[in-house]
């Protein structure tokens, strides 16, 4: 099918193509079909969609995610032992920066040390884009591993994930070299608090909505959520960020086995934090997929 090529869209010369229409004429009943459910709705590609809406003019397209997604919610103990080794992985990444990272490196060769370090312990990839980031920077809940050099007395922020047999994870911690000013560093013990904080909340028959609920009451009744930007938890599998997220408008129960991501990002107008580790939910709790580095950091 033409429209999955590559998106330099080469021209394919001398090759011929099916198209959805000749699918569906050839493997439905009577060739015919009234709905088509699309799964992976929001990464779907404009040629794909444009091609379904030119084939089959006549077929009401409809968002399907929710029929196969849940499928990935719960995971199998096979699932669960390759993420553990995902996990496991991510540390000796982190373990391997904190040892070797200096002022005057750049992010990008701060990254080198995790990459190097996953693929020598048997990640078969980065589990997500990778990132180390220092300074004002750190304030944005994301970003990239840039030029920049690390310096000294300032926040440096880490997401190492490895990826192992298609499983992702991922640990994020703020770390300095030297001491961080008072400011700084009251922020960054409040977030490793709720950190924890997140991670007591999370229980098998919980309704998801009422954890972020619980936790954004917790932030605010300490004077923190002037520094809130989202939270507490997703979930994370295949991906690194997976549904389903927890949200305040959250319909579902935790289950055991699911599993997800504490994710405790605050932020400043100079610098932020993310303390991130990985959970999966047990008969009374959760199992910490990750936990070295749930401790402050000053080199």
């Amino acid at each position: 099918m033409i429209e999955y090529r590559e998106s330099a869209e080469p021209e394919c010369p001398g090759m011929t193509f099916v198209s959805f229409k000749d699918i569906v004429t050839k493997y439905t009943p009577k060739g015919k079909i009234k709905k088509l459910g699309i799964v992976g709705w929001s990464v779907t590609t404009l040629p794909v969609y444009m091609a379904l809406r030119e084939q089959l003019p006549d077929v009401e397209l409809v968002k399907a995610d929710k029929i196969f997604l849940p499928l990935r919610f719960i995971k199998s103990e096979n699932e669960l032992v390759c993420m553990r080794k995902a996990y496991a992985i991510s540390e000796l990444a982190v373990e391997a920066i904190i040892n070797e990272i200096k002022p005057g490196m750049t992010e990008l060769q701060v990254i080198g040390i995790a990459q190097r370090e996953i693929y020598k312990h048997g990640g078969e990839y980065e589990g997500h884009s990778l990132y180390c980031f220092c300074g004002p920077s750190t304030n944005n809940a994301i970003s990239r591993p840039t030029h920049n050099k690390i310096v000294k007395n300032e926040v440096i922020q880490l997401n190492i994930g490895a990826r192992v047999s298609g499983y992702s994870s991922s640990v994020g911690l703020p770390i300095s070299i030297g001491p961080l000013p008072e400011r700084k560093r009251r922020l960054i013990d409040f977030g490793l608090e709720a950190h924890f904080k997140t991670i007591e909340m999370i229980k098998p028959g919980k309704p998801a909505g009422s954890v972020v609920k619980d936790y954004e009451a917790w932030v605010k009744s300490r004077g923190f959520e002037k520094y809130m930007l989202y939270g507490p938890c997703h979930a994370i599998g295949m991906m690194e960020v997976e549904q389903p997220w927890m949200e305040s408008t959250s319909d579902y129960n935790l289950q055991k086995n699911m599993t997800f991501q504490a994710d405790t990002f605050f932020y400043d107008h100079d610098f932020g934090l993310r303390w991130e580790n990985g959970v999966a939910i047990t008969d009374s709790g959760v199992e910490k997929l990750s936990s070295k580095f749930m401790k402050v950091i000053e080199i």
